[in-house]
């Protein structure tokens, strides 16, 4: 009878210790995680695209159709989340290619796409009302964003 008892006891000891002691990942860990692999490598693929076609045509590409599918898969693109390839110019001499991810994010998706970009340049990123902003040093993505600008190549680095 001790012996049962001194078990229960150690039983119900190590259900408070394993209670007290367990680290909960956050509920929103897998979108974040996804999200910014997505752009991460939705921005690699198409830089080397961008690239490619490039020195084939010895001009930028101007829309994804020019790149979709001789030169590049379409990227994945994290859920309710839309991809843009264009190409313009802002302060009136810097003219290139962009790729830009549109759409009502999520407060995860928000936070995957931040840290996302501060593995980028900031002088390559925008984010605003529309595609094909001039780098504005963006170094966290607001949730209300609508447009996430990030610019690939522009014509000088073409020349060079």
């Amino acid at each position: 009878m001790p012996h049962l008892l001194i078990t229960i006891v150690a039983i119900i000891m190590m259900s408070i210790m394993t209670l007290a002691t367990i680290n909960y990942l956050p509920a929103d860990r897998p979108v974040v995680e996804l999200t910014r692999d997505l752009v991460l490598e939705a921005e690699r693929s198409t830089r080397r695209a961008t690239e490619r076609y490039g020195l084939d045509h010895g001009t930028l590409p101007s829309n994804k159709a020019s790149l979709v599918p001789d030169y590049l898969f379409e990227p994945a693109r994290p859920h309710g989340l839309e991809w843009f390839i264009g190409r313009n110019s802002y302060d009136g001499l810097n003219s290139g290619t962009w790729l830009c991810l549109t759409g009502s994010l999520s407060a995860a998706q928000a936070k995957g796409a931040s840290l996302a970009i501060l593995r980028l340049s900031p002088d390559v990123v925008a984010q605003g009302a529309s595609c094909g902003l001039a780098p504005d040093q963006s170094t966290t993505i607001e949730q209300t964003s609508a447009a996430i600008t990030i610019w690939l190549m522009l014509d000088s680095h073409l020349e060079q």
